[in-house]
């Protein structure tokens, strides 16, 4: 999904659509694939909250994007798009059992929404 104004590769997640957090461009591709009746998608997103940008005062709405991507996260979600792809093909790797997958997803979604805060080392 989206990695703009995101910059530390660790926050990369790979779930369910429906289970992302702090993703904007996730919020719109759950609403379109709900009217198509999509019900599961495999992404990649960062849990990351976005890097704050300042805005020009007095700019129109269409000029007030001062969306970037640092240059090394699309190519580290292609390589993390491109592993789930061949351990789906292959059935092969850590999937996660379904109790254990909800479990990380709840963890996931705590941490990002801000209940726990992140360890520094």
């Amino acid at each position: 999904m989206g990695a703009a104004n995101k910059l530390q590769p660790e926050y990369l997640r790979a779930s369910d659509l429906y289970e992302t957090v702090n993703d904007p461009i996730s919020r719109i591709m759950r609403k379109e694939c709900r009217k198509r009746g999509i019900k599961h998608l495999r992404v990649v997103y960062s849990c990351e909250q976005p890097v704050p940008v300042p805005v020009r005062e007095g700019a129109p709405r269409s000029e007030r994007s001062n969306l970037g991507t640092a240059s090394y996260m699309p190519p580290m979600m292609g390589q993390m798009i491109a592993a789930e792809t061949l351990r789906a093909i292959a059935h092969v790797g850590n999937s996660p059992t379904n109790w254990e997958y909800r479990l990380y997803s709840k963890i996931f979604r705590a941490v990002a929404s801000g209940l726990f805060a992140p360890f520094v080392l």
